[in-house]
This record gives structure tokens, sequence and C-alpha cells, in this order.
């Protein structure tokens, strides 16, 4: 009797440690701006958004002007509104910050398009990109192709391109963006025009 006791407590502390991993894994925040809940996932040393931003502001925008765009692919953001679109105790992560998530997933400082193993699909999403460029996730990062917007209005790219603003660590805080793409397996980083609106993930201060 006292040896089936024993077993029966064992196993459900087990269970319990097994849904307790479970849970830990799947941690959330609310922006208590909207009141909007956002996954988040701790990669390395640092935490991030895991779904891209859907926080309304001036100069930020739903694919297609559709509202359903930005509930699945969260908002488009021009320069100027990314720079302040993150909630409080979260920022616009840096081109050092990508490179220290890029350092954790690639095990080395980001070449961004130069090396073989730094193809994207650890941290593209497992659904969502054409012709069978959906990602293996491993990281939990979940990059989302959703797409841009350009400075004529005209929106592009949805299902194909993932593209994530980011800034030089410098005094002129230079624009730049990240892209991952369904059909290039590296990462690539370029300047563009700061009226362009595209995804932000934010980053923990």
């Amino acid at each position: 009797m006292k040896n089936r006791v024993l077993i029966i407590s064992l196993l459900v502390i087990i269970v319990a440690t097994v849904s307790f991993k479970v849970y830990k894994n799947c941690v959330t925040m609310k922006d208590p701006r909207d009141g909007k809940i956002y996954k988040v996932v701790k990669i390395g040393k640092q935490t991030w958004m895991a779904q891209n931003l859907n926080f309304e502001t001036k100069d930020s925008y739903c694919y297609s002007d559709a509202p359903f765009n930005c509930e699945k692919f969260g908002r488009l953001y021009t320069w100027d509104a990314a720079m302040t679109a993150c909630p409080p105790d979260w920022h616009l992560p840096s081109m050092a910050e990508y490179d220290m998530l890029f350092r954790t997933v690639f095990g080395k400082k980001s070449t961004f398009g130069g090396e073989e193993d730094e193809k994207t699909e650890m941290i593209r999403s497992t659904s969502g990109w054409w012709h069978g460029g959906n990602g293996t996730d491993s990281f939990g990062f979940s990059a989302m192709p959703a797409g841009h917007r350009n400075r004529t209005g005209n929106y592009d790219y949805r299902g194909k391109v993932a593209f994530f603003w980011s800034f030089l660590d410098d005094e002129c805080a230079c624009e730049r963006y990240i892209f991952f793409s369904y059909d290039v397996e590296f990462s690539k980083i370029t300047k563009f025009g700061k009226d362009e609106a595209f995804s932000v993930r934010c980053v923990k201060d």
C-alpha cells in the first residue's frame, strides 16, 4: 500500500513538473496601452516579443488596409512611428541586439547573407510562407511574412518576406531593416526610405 501511494505521489510530481515547464514556455505580456496580449520568448540573454507589434499609432497600417491582417501579422510602421511604437519597458531593437540574437541562433556573429549556416528557417514561423518557405521556428521567434507598404501606399510581399525595422547604435540612429524571404535562405540587412512601412518586433529593456 505504501509503495502504491509512493508511486502515485511520484506520478503526480512528474505530471505537475511537466505541466509547469509547458506553462513556463508559454509566456505572455500585456501592452498596458491597449490591453493586447503578446507571446514572449527568451532567446539567450534577450527577451523578445514572439509576435509582430499591433499597436495603432500615427503612420502605422494594416496590410491592404484590412484590419484582419493586423490581427494576424501585426501593423506596418514607418521609421518614425517604429521608433516610439513599443510599449513601456520595451524598445525597437538596434542592429547590435539583432546581432546578439543571431549569435545565439547561429552560434557566431551574423554576416547577414554571407555564410551557409545563417539559414533563417530556424527563426521563420512554421506556417504562412509561400512555396515551402516555412521554417522550423526552433527558437520560438516566429518571424511572419507580413510584407510591407511602400511610400506610395501600395502593399506587397505578404507571404513572401518579413521586414523588421532596426537602427544603428550611433549618434545618427540611422534607419536599417532586416528581412527574411521565403526563397532566400539568408538574413539580409539594408537601408531604406523612412516612409516605407515595415513590421516591428520589440525587445525587453
